[in-house]
């Protein structure tokens, strides 16, 4: 019976009935407040705000003023959904009831201004602005303001409505995600009413040359769409009214001395590091995975076959005739399968266990990031795959020096000894002017699109501040 009363409750709402509800209520007085009992997404106010039934909503406003403020799966209120369909009155009556669902966001980011504004219903964004002003400022899901809304979707009307409102220049600059003002997107979507509107507003005219963050003018976007007619109606009004080309424009300060000589040098550096590139790094692929896995392979031989071999039986004495037993260490004999030099020169053998087994990471490290699939035109994933290689070289290089003085006389000890020395010089030399000319380069790359982003944005803000503050 209950179930069948409110079955009865939502059918009245979208027919209006408020004969219906009467009835209902004075059956049961709180089969209102047992809607929120109910698996319905909605509440009876939003099928009647829906569909712009006044008497209705009143009555259900009277009885229980708390569904203004509730919202659906969608997070809209009643609100919403009469500002959307245009039910001035029905508005009117929400608003008297709720004037901070005006600020509600539902699950698309969006306010009821910006339901409103999307199907060009006057009266209601009226009335809406009327209660809640600073509603206007509110961005549709964080990038588009309402001017936005009502040129994308050629709102005419609205527009003009809405900047009766406009008080603040700052509401007209603002850009979208792409940094486009509301001009650049009248003229990228061919409104010809609407830009002629804006043309005609002194304070929209002002930033008729302002640039988004591509470093484009209007006029650039309508020379790279798709050429029509209509392209070259926009195209003759934007000319006509004093719209310029981006590459026209001067809109930068002349550079300083300093920064003139940073760029060039920079621009030097550029042409010499990347000079017969030709993307390498990929091209170089396979000898890659190769020099890895032969460096690997090495590693992993100098480790299980170490320099001067091993023990093939337990003993007490190491091959100088010292004893092996040492109770501080806790050895009490050279065991079989051992290194032989780690009894014998024990600090020298760590340095060369240490050497090859960075060696060894480092290769496998390499192998690995190409036979995962690492984006190698991607300038991070190259400057670490050269690292890793120079690191892995470098290394390799020093285990096999270390080896050297493991197994040389004495009586030649110190002649290679200096030859160590003036190696390990040469090779820390060259491994580090390959690790530098590596990390330039990704650096380089950095600085670039910094100065390249710093620009456009340098360029916008004079193109969307500059101008009107000087008009």
């Amino acid at each position: 019976m209950e179930v069948n009363s409110l079955l009865e409750l939502y059918k009245a709402a979208m027919s209006g009935s408020v004969s219906t509800l009467t009835t209902l209520l004075q059956n049961d007085s709180l089969i209102l407040h047992k809607v929120s009992l109910t698996s319905f997404t909605e509440t009876p106010l939003h099928l009647s705000a829906l569909a712009g039934h006044l008497d209705f909503t009143i009555t259900l406003l009277n009885e229980k003023p708390e569904f203004a403020s509730q919202l659906d799966s969608l997070n809209r209120s009643p609100l919403h959904l009469a500002s959307a369909e245009g039910h001035e009155k029905v508005v009117q009556a929400l608003l008297a009831a709720n004037p901070d669902a005006c600020l509600v966001f539902d699950e698309e980011g969006k306010i009821p201004l910006h339901l409103a504004v999307m199907r060009g219903h006057v009266g209601v964004i009226q009335e809406l602005i009327r209660v809640e002003h600073d509603s206007i400022k509110e961005l549709s899901n964080g990038s588009e303001t309402v001017l936005h809304l009502a040129v994308r979707f050629n709102k005419l009307k609205a527009l003009q409505e809405l900047m009766k409102w406009v008080k603040d220049d700052k509401l007209l600059v603002s850009p979208d995600l792409e940094g486009n003002t509301i001009l650049h997107v009248a003229s990228m979507l061919k409104h010809l009413q609407i830009i002629k509107f804006l043309l005609s507003v002194s304070r929209i005219k002002a930033l008729i040359n302002a640039l988004n963050f591509k470093g484009f003018t209007a006029l650039d976007l309508v020379e790279h769409c798709p050429q029509d007619f209509r392209s070259l109606q926009v195209r003759d009004i934007l000319i006509k009214a004093g719209c310029k080309r981006s590459t026209d424009q001067t809109m930068e300060d002349p550079p300083t001395p300093w920064k003139g000589k940073f760029m060039s040098v920079l621009r030097k550096c550029d042409k010499y590091l990347m000079k017969n590139r030709q993307d390498w790094i990929e091209k170089m692929q396979g000898t890659l995975m190769l020099v890895a896995t032969v460096t690997a392979t090495v590693s992993y031989q100098s480790a299980t076959n170490p320099p001067g071999g091993v023990l093939q039986q337990d003993t007490m004495t190491n091959i100088s005739g010292v004893s092996c037993n040492d109770p501080v260490k806790g050895i009490k004999s050279c065991d079989a399968g051992t290194a032989v030099l780690a009894y014998e020169w024990a600090e020298v053998y760590l340095f060369f266990v240490g050497c090859n087994t960075a060696c060894f990471v480092a290769s496998v490290s390499v192998v690995l990031l190409i036979v995962g699939g690492a984006p190698l035109q991607n300038k991070f994933c190259t400057w670490l795959l050269t690292i890793a290689m120079v690191v892995a070289i470098m290394f390799m290089s020093l285990a096999f020096l270390q080896s050297l003085l493991l197994v040389t006389p004495g009586h030649i000890f110190q002649d290679v000894r200096k030859m160590y020395h003036i190696s390990i010089k040469i090779w820390i030399g060259l491994f580090g002017f390959v690790g530098l000319v590596a990390t330039i380069r990704l650096l380089r790359w950095i600085l670039i699109h910094l100065i390249k982003f710093k620009r456009r944005l340098t360029k916008q803000t004079k193109a969307n501040a500059g101008q009107i503050i000087s008009a």
